[in-house]
């Protein structure tokens, strides 16, 4: 589903930076791992940092909150789709005398039938099935992401001459 996925994708990209601007501070020249992008998986551990740099679990941690809050937004700005999409293949062909229905014409009977509320029924589900979907899938995505990252080679040892 090309809409929701877009807002997905979209919406992950835009927590990720704001919550790894907030807990990390913002970008610096000097500093490659504050957003999941730039992350470079060998230059952190797992454990407790001193000097502020993520780790590697609250890196986890805060895309996978931004998964959660992207599915969330997603669920909820796409949900009026669904419910024009549903309508649409639910139709039968004697309310519409064999003819197609048009958009336009499901549009209007559903604000008619209930007005803008109409449009966010079963919208709670849809929040939470996009909001889990989206946390696994990309909880997942991102650790084997990092896990397959090849460490870079030693330096070679100098050689006495």
């Amino acid at each position: 589903y090309v809409p929701s996925s877009a807002v997905w994708w979209s919406a992950y990209a835009a927590y990720k930076e704001i919550f790894f601007q907030s807990v990390f501070g913002p970008k610096s020249s000097s500093r490659k791992e504050n957003s999941g992008d730039e992350f470079q998986p060998n230059s952190v551990n797992d454990e407790n940092s001193s000097n502020g740099a993520p780790t590697g679990t609250s890196v986890l941690a805060l895309q996978t909150l931004s998964a959660l809050c992207a599915g969330l937004t997603s669920g909820f700005l796409t949900n009026p789709l669904d419910v024009v999409k549903t309508r649409l293949q639910t139709m039968e062909s004697k309310e519409t005398g064999n003819q197609a229905p048009r958009l336009r014409s499901i549009v209007q009977d559903l604000y008619r039938e209930g007005g803008v509320p109409n449009f966010y029924r079963g919208v709670a589900p849809r929040m939470v099935n996009v909001a889990l979907w989206g946390t696994v899938m990309v909880s997942v995505y991102e650790f084997l992401k990092r896990s397959s990252v090849k460490s870079a080679p030693s330096p070679p040892l100098p050689t006495a001459s």
